[in-house]
């Protein structure tokens, strides 16, 4: 009985942690956007925001697929 036990909190704690994790990862997508902005900001003359926001969605998005 004890080893079931074990084995169920074992795996209820990897399922928490994984979505810790994926909580996590969602804030890190967030942070390189925003990083990407500021950078199409300071490079471009004419700055439009929308336009940098795709840009920038589609640019990490083809860098998280490699």
């Amino acid at each position: 009985m004890s080893n079931n036990i074990k084995i169920i909190l074992v795996i209820v704690f990897g399922v928490v942690a994984l979505y810790i994790f994926n909580l996590n990862s969602e804030y890190n997508l967030n942070k390189s956007i925003s990083a990407c902005i500021v950078a199409q900001k300071k490079s471009l003359e004419q700055f439009d925001p929308e336009k940098a926001l795709d840009i920038c969605k589609e640019h990490i998005k083809k860098t998280n697929s490699e």
